[in-house]
């Protein structure tokens, strides 16, 4: 995957310098798939998932490349010296989005496998002024906020048939763990009287200061009894924009008896490392287990799921499907997700529906 092109011979003058060209070429094809299986009807999870994985050095050495350059002298092999080299580059996607008058078209022109994720669109915030360098005060910075609702079965969240409600978050620059320094609130009005109920948010696994355990998990804070609890690891690949934040209904005391009750929230972006701070936030969302209005269905989809994997040098179409205002949620159209790798400020995308 990686090749160099650098001189045969450098002469040095005595007691003086010298200097000669490098040239390094990756070929991206020929990289180590970022994710962790190649299977089209399983989703993936990042080998660099700093959820799961955030504390563990093997996902990083695994993908990381590196090695030599050994400058000698002819004729004296003692009198050797080595530059080591080190890069860590990611296979990656490059999705485009196109809207015609039956499709949205899903174009891949990079050379890794995009998986694109589907949401409800219910959340949009201004790119704000990012902290500066060497201040330690950074500023995590809401994109776009989605939702959607997975019912399941009894056994899988509980006795009873329930459901699991991913929230999934766009940011405008990207974070690099998890950990730190962005935390992402979700507030959780769940009989709407104005006042929280329950808190989703990520965290260190340890619940300390010093995140002594390295992985991250969706934590639900139940305001009334002040206790916590977790189901799930954050989904967030290593140095990205986007996380997603998974939860049993019977965390926020729901299951599927709740399907289509209204809720409301709000979406609060922490500095949670350095000031405390926070940063930034959208209000006046309403939602509702299984109420989303707006949902895309893929001409090649992942089976059992709304999302699709769009492999290098192809087009995937998807269909929006408005199911009406069957709820009274605050949706505006769909967040797509593009996991996987994909460049700096491409890693996700909407479309939205007219008023």
């Amino acid at each position: 995957g990686v090749s160099f092109k650098v001189p045969q011979f450098v002469t040095v003058p005595a007691n003086g310098d010298a200097t000669f060209p490098l040239e390094l070429k990756v070929n991206g094809t020929a990289l180590r798939n970022w994710s962790l299986t190649n299977n089209p009807n399983s989703p993936a999870l990042s080998t660099m998932n700093s959820g799961p994985d955030g504390g563990n050095p093997e996902p990083l050495t695994l993908m990381e490349i590196d090695g030599y350059i050994k400058l000698g002298e002819p004729g004296k092999p003692n009198n050797v010296l080595r530059m080591p080299w080190h890069i860590l580059p990611r296979r990656s996607a490059d999705t485009a989005l196109t809207v015609d008058a039956e499709n949205v078209n899903l174009t891949n022109s990079g050379v890794g496998t995009a998986y694109v994720e589907t949401y409800s669109l219910i959340g949009k915030s201004a790119n704000l002024p990012e902290g500066e360098l060497g201040t330690t005060s950074p500023q995590p910075d809401l994109r776009y906020v989605g939702v959607n609702t997975y019912p399941v079965p009894a056994g899988f969240c509980s006795a009873n048939p329930s459901f699991i409600m991913a929230f999934a978050i766009n940011t405008w620059e990207r974070q690099t763990h998890a950990n730190a320094p962005a935390e992402f609130d979700i507030n959780i009005d769940t009989d709407q009287d104005g006042n929280t109920d329950y808190v989703v948010f990520n965290f260190d696994r340890s619940l300390s200061g010093n995140r002594t355990d390295g992985r991250n998990m969706t934590l639900v804070a139940n305001v009334a009894t002040n206790s916590l609890n977790a189901e799930y690891y954050t989904s967030h690949e290593t140095n990205s924009g986007n996380t997603v934040l998974l939860i049993c209904g019977e965390q926020i005391g729901m299951n599927a008896t709740n399907f289509f009750d209204p809720m409301d929230i709000s979406v609060v972006a922490y500095d949670n490392y350095f000031t405390g701070n926070a940063t930034d936030f959208i209000e006046g969302i309403t939602i509702s287990p299984l109420g989303e209005q707006y949902i895309g269905t893929f001409s090649v989809p992942t089976p059992g799921s709304n999302n699709s994997w769009v492999p290098s040098g192809q087009t995937v179409k998807m269909k929006l499907l408005d199911f009406g205002p069957v709820t009274n949620n605050t949706e505006t159209g769909l967040l797509l997700l593009y996991r996987n790798g994909a460049p700096e400020g491409q890693e996700a995308a909407i479309v939205e529906v007219a008023a």
